[in-house]
């Protein structure tokens, strides 16, 4: 009896257990990730890329609505009224269609009833835009435009991503340095312990002084505060890095990354070579150019007065029984030359003028992003190859400082000197091993941002 009793409690417990650690909303999963795995979830979740697809969406349909004007277009034509003592009433439907060369097309059949009368009439109109107004380049200049903005936007939309990818990298070394130095400092304080039991041992024993243990503490509490400021720098970026993966803030996440670190053999040349082909800057401004110029040519077509050519024919039947109207037995055509414009054209000829500045401006641009682009990958280039130098520097200095240790252990051991030398050499160990760290983390970041400035990334 006692054993299923106990079963029946526990399973209570256990569902009420598990209701109250629901309602906290805390949850215990662990997200462990590669660095490919996290730049895949970051290119995959990221709220910032979310709203530049968005972006790039209203460009595509900017572009789609810029096509549409070309596209066949009706509308009812309804009306219904009194004249003078007469009435009248009429319905039609207006077809249009504009073709990319400027002319326009329209279909018109419309009904009216008037006074006993009743007229059909089916109209067919072509309007001709002459001079500068006749053409592709003038004509479909809108849709032009939005095939630009689109451009535009797939190249912010690649920056973006861009942006993302090296923010990644650059969360997840951080992360791995900042947990290896919790690591360090953790085992660094439980040695100082040790040391520091010891070094107050001696002290009782009359083999060292007071000054031995002031030190020893003063180091202590000096790898406790490095220690837990790291954990909480840890602790922040652990955050933000969830915040840029778009995980919960509850769930805990961990990066493990390669001890190989990444490299990139090629040389400067190829570097420049592939940058000015592949940066999205220089593609950018390029296609800024040929905007542009484009425009520059249609400002100077546009100096030209606006003159239409109009051609109207129609072809329609009146009776007063309603059957006899679809005969249509009477037609009659207008041609007519129309122009509604300033002739003077000064706000044309002002805005050619601004035109061409604009050219002048987008061709130094273009100049201008190839020089930023070599010098970001000199720049580049020269930062990944220093700081190979100071990864050796650094291992140099890491291993005299564990030499000055064991030096300085043996003299301290043998009464020779005192706890002065061990100290220093400790935190020489500490800074070097942390400098250690840094600088491998910095060459791992440097040689993403170096793909990043030759457009491969």
């Amino acid at each position: 009896m006692f054993f299923w009793g106990g079963w029946i409690l526990f399973f209570i417990f256990g569902v009420v257990g598990s209701t109250i650690a629901g309602d906290t909303g805390r949850s215990d999963r662990v997200i462990l990730l590669s660095i490919n795995e996290a730049i895949t979830m970051a290119l995959k979740q990221n709220r910032a890329l979310i709203v530049s697809a968005n972006s790039l969406e209203n460009s595509r349909l900017g572009l789609e609505n810029a096509q549409s004007s070309f596209d066949i277009k009706y509308s009812p034509s309804v009306v219904s009224g009194i004249n003078s003592g007469s009435s009248s009433s009429g319905a039609g439907i207006i077809f249009k269609r504009k073709l990319t060369y400027g002319p326009e097309i329209s279909l018109t059949p419309y009904l009216r009833h008037r006074d006993g009368d009743n007229n059909l009439r089916v109209s067919l109109g072509l309007t001709i835009p002459l001079m500068g107004r006749f053409g592709k380049d003038v004509n479909m200049s809108s849709v032009y435009s939005a095939e630009f903005s689109l451009r535009n936007a797939r190249r912010s939309e690649y920056l973006s991503k861009e942006n993302t990818v090296l923010m990644t990298v650059a969360y997840a070394y951080r992360m791995d340095e900042l947990k290896k130095l919790v690591d360090l400092y953790q085992s660094r304080k439980e040695k100082l312990n040790e040391y520091a039991i010891e070094t107050t041992l001696k002290k009782e024993a009359g083999l060292a002084g007071p000054m031995d243990e002031f030190r020893t503490q003063i180091l202590v509490k000096d790898v406790e505060d490095k220690f837990f400021q790291a954990l909480d720098s840890l602790s922040n970026l652990e955050e933000a890095f969830k915040k840029l993966l778009a995980l919960k803030s509850e769930d805990r996440l961990d990066v493990v990354l390669s001890e190989t670190l990444p490299s990139s053999d090629i040389t400067l040349d190829e570097a420049i070579s592939k940058a000015l082909e592949n940066r999205v800057e220089i593609q950018q401004a390029q296609d800024t150019l040929s905007e542009k110029i484009r425009q520059m040519k249609l400002a100077e077509k546009n100096i030209l007065p606006n003159l239409n050519l109009v051609l109207n024919y129609h072809r329609y039947g009146v009776s007063e029984a309603f059957d006899d109207v679809f005969l249509l037995d009477q037609d009659y055509y207008s041609v007519q030359l129309t122009s509604s414009t300033d002739w003077s054209r000064k706000t044309e000829k002002i805005a050619y003028q601004k035109s061409k500045i604009a050219v002048q401006n987008a061709t130094i641009d273009v100049s201008l992003a190839k020089d930023t682009i070599i010098a970001d990958v000199k720049q580049a280039f020269r930062a990944n190859q220093k700081d190979l130098e100071r990864i050796e520097i650094r291992k140099a200095q890491l291993d005299k400082a564990f030499q000055k240790l064991k030096l300085s252990t043996i003299k301290y051991q043998y009464e020779m000197a005192d706890n002065f030398d061990v100290i220093e050499s400790e935190k020489e160990i500490q800074q070097a091993q942390a400098d250690l760290w840094a600088v491998k983390d910095e060459y791992a970041v440097g040689v993403y941002q170096f793909r990043a400035a030759m457009g491969t990334l």
